[in-house]
């Protein structure tokens, strides 16, 4: 953006430059601005400091804003249970979230599938959005009791986007 400023020449005048901040639901960090003094038309003024930068502290953050995975309990003969991974918040830009599923008293390969026990799930940015940890889940003969096991989500790419609930997520099934 551009634009022109004009000055009466009285010592110490001021001129404002407006700037419309937008409040939106996103959460982005702080951010900066620069506004640059390029010339002056009169030549016996001088750019004492020709940049200033303004800054816009981010006001969406918040300790529930973030990345969770919803517990659930199934069948054995359900065939595919999934880990949601939900997102509650919007931030600015995709990222990733890393995960690793651990056994619990339900055991790969014995008790339930999966390509492999650790993974990395893309998000949009979007709020409200979910993602899938689909699990295979072995049906068999055998009379056992409630077995479970864990998802733990370890990392996201995106700092401003918090862990809600990482590791407290047991998933069981009959």
């Amino acid at each position: 953006m551009t634009g022109t400023l004009n000055f009466s020449g009285a010592a110490g005048q001021t001129v404002n430059i407006p700037i419309d901040i937008t409040d939106d639901a996103i959460i982005e960090g702080t951010e900066n601005l620069t506004v640059t003094i390029n010339s002056v038309s009169n030549p016996l003024v001088n750019i004492v400091d020709g940049d200033a930068i303004g800054t816009i502290t981010d006001n969406d953050g918040g300790s529930g804003l973030g990345i969770s995975v919803a517990d659930f309990t199934v069948d054995e003969s359900v065939g595919t249970a999934n880990f949601v991974v939900s997102s509650n918040v919007a931030v600015a830009g995709a990222y990733t979230v890393n995960y690793t599923i651990s056994n619990g008293s339900a055991v790969r390969n014995q008790d339930f599938t999966v390509p492999a026990m650790t993974g990395t799930l893309n998000f949009s940015g979007a709020a409200g959005q979910t993602v899938n940890i689909p699990i295979d889940i072995t049906d068999d003969a055998i009379i056992e009791g409630t077995e479970n096991l864990t998802v733990t989500i370890n990392s996201v790419s995106n700092p401003l986007v918090n862990i809600v609930e990482w590791r407290r997520n047991r998933y069981h099934y009959r």
